[in-house]
């Protein structure tokens, strides 16, 4: 039951990780759009709360109809079935029960940014918006990742540049002295400021992603960024050394 449960607590928190790295640019409303009707549709809590009091066979069947729609969602022709029947069952209720403008951007309203289903439909790719929902319900479901990483955002050497900006900005805030940092500076911060999430994007780095970050590194003109990302390489080295010492030397 508790395993189950937490399955879609991860898948959750994977589909938010996404939308939250995506970029105006990346992705299209509707394809955002689609994930945010997923996400309230297989939220965990009304998972939790609409199986309440079910008997252990009962909840079983139930939860495993749920995991058999994300599994046919994993294909663009699935997907495309399944929002296209989103999209009638919302046609059919009055403009005050129908998410059609809420969830979707469609309607007349001036925040809505689709005119018609057809409009939505046209700007939606099945194809991307599948592998994404692929992508997260294989991460949830592998039970290799550590509970505590499930969470964190994967992200590739472009995004975790612009990571890097906003998460060093928030150190410095706190700590204006490291602007003059060396990279074995900023490690016992890490450590002490318990930023996790910086931490598994340091170390699941690749040399491909290294080259990348050195790459953007020679062209920034952000003085501290710049620092910062040509000491990555020895920042992921000393923190994959200290995951060998004691706890207690963790500091």
């Amino acid at each position: 039951m508790a395993t189950d449960i937490k399955f879609f607590e991860r898948f959750q928190a994977q589909l938010e990780n996404q939308l939250d790295q995506k970029r105006e640019t990346d992705i299209s409303s509707a394809i955002k759009s689609s994930i945010l009707r997923l996400l309230i549709l297989f939220d965990a809590e009304n998972i939790k709360s609409n199986t309440e009091g079910f008997e252990e066979e009962e909840l079983k069947e139930e939860l495993e109809e749920d995991i058999d729609i994300l599994k046919s969602l994993q294909d663009a022709k699935g997907f495309e079935e399944w929002i296209k029947d989103q999209l009638e069952y919302q046609s059919e209720l009055s403009p005050e029960d129908s998410d059609l403008a809420s969830t979707f951007y469609i309607g007349e309203s001036e925040n809505c940014e689709y005119k018609n289903v057809e409009e939505f439909l046209d700007d939606l790719d099945h194809e991307r918006a599948s592998k994404i929902i692929k992508e997260c319900f294989e991460n949830a479901r592998d039970s290799k990742i550590n509970e505590n990483q499930t969470q964190l955002k994967k992200i590739d050497a472009d995004q975790f540049i612009r990571f890097s900006f906003y998460a060093l900005e928030d150190l410095f805030k706190k700590s204006p002295e490291l602007l003059e940092y060396q990279a074995v500076s900023v490690i016992p911060l890490l450590y002490r400021s318990r930023q996790e999430e910086f931490i598994q994007n340091i170390k699941a780095l690749t040399e491909a992603d290294l080259i990348e970050i050195n790459q953007f590194a020679l062209t920034s003109k952000d003085d501290y960024l710049k620092r910062f990302l040509n000491d990555v390489p020895s920042i992921k080295e000393s923190l994959e050394e200290m995951d060998n010492l004691p706890r207690g030397e963790k500091q």
